[in-house]
């Protein structure tokens, strides 16, 4: 009897892989169609996609759970397998697989299902990401309360998070960054004795640049990390002394008062989420001055309806939400303000809203410095994600993606 019953859940099991590798089969050869990808199933079965061309790259499912996760919602659940090690890179790195897979994406015609779907997702955020102050506040820490030893693994050393500027592609990070702290205060036209609001100013450093070109004037950073404003206050402290006041605060952009010349907030908007958007813009409104002028700048998701994420939006932050520019701001646009779009970085007066689209951002200019560090810290100089810890291959996948 006991043999009978193995007999029938090992001819189950079989079915249930076979059906696995078959969807499995269906979805890829769909997305990729070029370069050379070798997928190992959890049975053992290899399946080859693309035209062969370009370098190999090899991945193995460690567990019919694990191709079922990834089929259902890799945008969430890969940088998860990834990290428990049921989704393992065999040949090539993690690097070149989540290239592969949204180079491929972007040139797929995806189905009609997966499209509507993905609609769905984006719009059920609005309830499922709420961001009140509370949430915030822990979506923050969640993210950024972390050992600084980690941050210096891949950012530069005044700790900018987002949006470097590249002027030539041989520039370092370092470089690019600076080349965004001017940038900025080129825009802002900044004047002695003005006064500056940072929304999401991290650990600093522009609120410190900008500071420079205030004499007289006033600089107001709010950040709602601890770590952050700790990092912030410390080198505040340490700085050479400088004719504008600056100050840090640990608070919500929801509770600011008072009236500031000039508004800057860089790489935050992706974490006000999308039911909080009126919200964040009618705040902003409240602290301008009649010649205010205002820059932002976000991430934007410049993929099609239904190509996966592949984890990079889920892993930065629990609401964090880069929506495509032009679905998401002409409806704010009557009620609030009016909003022209532009795709070059821009500010402008009260009343004429661009959001900067700075196609300038280089994300693979970090990977190599993310990867040196790591490496070493790690005791591990190939490009493949170090073995010690969970926490850190998650935060490899992170960068990668």
């Amino acid at each position: 009897m006991a043999q009978a019953q193995g007999f029938i859940l090992h001819r189950i099991g079989a079915a249930a892989a076979a059906f696995t590798n078959w969807i499995m089969a269906r979805a890829l050869s769909l997305i990729v169609t070029h370069g050379s990808l070798d997928v190992t199933m959890s049975n053992g079965r290899l399946l080859s996609f693309g035209d062969a061309s370009g370098e190999r790259v090899h991945v193995r499912f460690a567990d019919l759970a694990a191709q079922w996760a990834f089929l259902i919602d890799a945008d969430m659940r890969l940088g998860e397998l990834y990290m428990d090690r049921r989704f393992l890179v065999e040949h090539g790195s993690l690097f070149d697989f989540l290239a592969m897979m949204l180079r491929e994406a972007q040139n797929a015609k995806h189905p009609l299902i997966a499209r509507l779907i993905d609609h769905a997702r984006t719009w059920l955020r609005i309830f499922r990401h709420r961001n009140l102050p509370a949430r915030s506040k822990a979506n923050v820490a969640h993210h950024y309360d972390l050992d600084g030893r980690l941050y210096e693994l891949f950012l530069d050393r005044d700790r900018q998070y987002s949006c470097a500027y590249f002027d030539s592609p041989d520039q370092s990070l370092d470089a690019a960054q600076r080349a965004k702290k001017r940038h900025l205060a080129a825009k802002l036209r900044l004047e002695p004795g003005k006064s500056v609001l940072d929304i999401g100013c991290g650990w600093g450093g522009l609120a410190l640049h900008m500071a420079r070109h205030v004499p007289r004037g006033h600089v107001l950073g709010i950040t709602l990390s601890e770590e952050q404003h700790d990092y912030a206050q410390k080198r505040l402290a340490e700085h050479e002394r400088m004719e504008a006041d600056i100050r840090f605060a640990l608070q919500d952009y929801r509770s600011l008062s008072g009236r500031f010349d000039r508004i800057v907030s860089v790489g935050m908007f992706e974490h006000v989420g999308l039911a909080s958007y009126r919200a964040f813009f009618a705040h902003v409104r409240i602290c301008w001055k009649m010649t205010a002028l205002w820059f932002c700048t976000r991430s934007a998701a410049l993929r099609h309806p239904g190509s996966p994420r592949l984890g990079s939006t889920d892993i930065y932050s629990p609401a964090a939400t880069f929506p495509r520019c032009r679905r998401s701001f002409p409806k704010l646009k009557k009620p609030v303000f009016r909003l022209p779009i532009s795709r070059s970085c821009a500010c402008t007066m009260p009343g004429r809203w661009h959001i900067g689209e700075s196609a300038s951002w280089r994300a693979g200019k970090r990977l190599p410095h993310f990867t040196t560090n790591a490496s070493a810290a790690c005791g591990n100089s190939t490009l493949h994600a170090p073995k010690p810890h969970s926490a850190t291959r998650i935060w490899w996948f992170f960068r990668s993606s």
